[in-house]
């Protein structure tokens, strides 16, 4: 006598954990846990300083600011903002920093938020593409906890790192969607993720 997998009464098999919409969040959750404790790491000795520094230009954004940023290209304005065009990034360190003040420990929180919706991001992603949730689940939380992200995570300087991932993989999702449904604001929507991805961190291009 062989015995029916459990199911949901009508002879319908109980799905498994990572066939389940809850795996994505319980993945990201791991790896939230995983790299909280970067979140007293304070400010280490690889952070770029003037990004975070007190005296950053980035501690005030007004209208004079997002016009440097954004299209002021000489020496004396893009030196003190890291000799990078990356308006992106700047526009949301800038905010980060409204949001915290000088709390060494908020850019370190906002780094986790932003980690745990990357790495949900990701999977959901890799489920649009058709792999095998077990495949893209498993697979994105071993490259989650893979010891050789911490610097994503623990150095804010990276911040640029992880937006520039979030908007490749919202290019990737917004592509999925004008694919299947072929509304053009879903590739207007691919275009602006894609530039994005770039003004926050330049090799997000490749």
């Amino acid at each position: 006598m062989t015995r029916e997998p459990a199911g949901d009464g009508a002879g319908t098999p109980r799905p498994r954990f990572w066939e389940r919409r809850l795996a994505g969040l319980a993945v990201a959750a791991i790896a939230v846990v995983v790299y909280a404790p970067t979140a007293f790491f304070g400010k280490i000795g690889l952070d770029d300083n003037w990004l975070w520094s007190d005296t950053s230009p980035l501690r005030s954004l007004d209208a004079h600011r997002l016009h440097d940023i954004f299209f002021n290209f000489s020496y004396r304005v893009r030196h003190p903002l890291g000799g990078e065009y990356l308006p992106v990034r700047d526009v949301l360190v800038a905010l980060d920093m409204a949001l915290w003040g000088h709390d060494a420990s908020g850019p370190h929180i906002t780094q986790l938020v932003l980690f745990g919706v990357l790495v949900f991001g990701l999977g959901t992603l890799l489920v649009r593409w058709k792999f095998p949730r077990p495949i893209a689940w498993g697979g994105v939380l071993l490259w989650a906890a893979h010891p050789l992200g911490v610097q994503s995570v623990a150095w804010i300087s990276e911040r640029k790192g992880i937006l520039a991932a979030l908007f490749v993989v919202a290019a990737g999702h917004a592509w999925a969607r004008w694919r299947d449904r072929g509304r053009i604001a879903w590739l207007v929507a691919t275009v602006l993720a894609t530039v994005c991805a770039v003004w926050s961190k330049a090799p997000a291009m490749f």
